[in-house]
């Protein structure tokens, strides 16, 4: 059932959002001794436990959909692990919230501090438990991008992931200054992604900032430029910057002139074109 599967992040981001909040409002009951406080904590804690419960059984049906993924079972088992932890924390909390509740004003209570304690500590587990599971479901979908498999694709979602995936490999190989790397992907991106500006812009930064070629830089921004349909959209503008740049590193006075009297006409509350003003 990929629409159960689809629902999993949904249900999963219940649980991490109700879960504090009911320890928020268990800690607020500790300084006010309102009962409706604790009365709520209860419900949020019910209905979070409800929800991981629902979440786990969700997250099997997504693990169908990417346990094809090399390198992938590592980390599902992981995230599992932490999930069923999490579930069975909530039951136990709510069980506990539930009995708290129930007899701290009977003759069967226990010390009343230690019983509310007891039940806070159960919460702070809880909620790092919970927020153990967030963080190995990230790591999923962050570095395995689950989500692409999990979700129906479309062309269009297809190409959003191509877009994330190049942007993510430029700044990672750029951190590492792995020029050459750099320098082939551009190459790639070109031929994959022949009219995506935003990547055009990208590489003609690059270009000068950090190979100092804004002769080859304005070359590509000029075919930006001509691409780019909108003079008043922030790729339009962010080529134009990108291109006074370059010619600034050029010290071609003229160019500089043409350029920023482009951009004083279309982007003339920019504070970028306030200062060369």
């Amino acid at each position: 059932m990929q629409w159960f599967a689809e629902l999993h992040p949904v249900l999963a981001h219940f649980s991490v959002a109700l879960i504090p909040a009911g320890l928020l409002v268990l800690l607020i009951y500790r300084f006010t001794w309102q009962e409706w406080l604790l009365n709520t904590s209860l419900t949020l804690f019910v209905f979070a436990t409800l929800s991981l419960f629902l979440s786990s059984f969700s997250g099997h049906q997504a693990e169908s959909l990417v346990g094809g993924i090399p390198g992938i079972h590592d980390p599902i088992e992981a995230h599992e692990d932490w999930a069923m932890i999490s579930q069975w924390s909530a039951l136990l909390l709510s069980v506990l919230t539930f009995l708290y509740i129930r007899f701290k004003d009977s003759a069967l209570r226990f010390n009343k501090d230690v019983s509310y304690f007891l039940v806070l500590a159960g919460g702070v587990w809880c909620t790092f438990s919970v927020l153990m599971t967030g963080n190995k479901g990230g790591d999923l979908v962050y570095d395995y991008h689950v989500s692409g498999s999990v979700r129906a694709q479309t062309s269009e979602s297809i190409q959003r992931q191509s877009y994330a995936f190049y942007y993510s490999r430029i700044q990672y190989l750029i951190e590492k200054n792995d020029i050459p790397a750099v320098i082939s992907l551009f190459r790639e991106i070109e031929i994959q992604l022949p009219e995506n500006t935003d990547f055009k812009i990208m590489q003609a930064q690059f270009l000068f900032q950090q190979l100092n070629s804004p002769k080859e830089a304005l070359t590509i921004l000029d075919q930006t430029l001509n691409l780019l349909r909108d003079p008043q959209s922030q790729q339009y503008y962010d080529a134009l910057v990108a291109k006074y740049k370059a010619y600034t590193a050029l010290n071609d006075s003229l160019g500089q002139t043409a350029v920023k009297q482009r951009l004083t006409e279309l982007f003339p509350k920019s504070d970028y074109v306030k200062t060369l003003q």
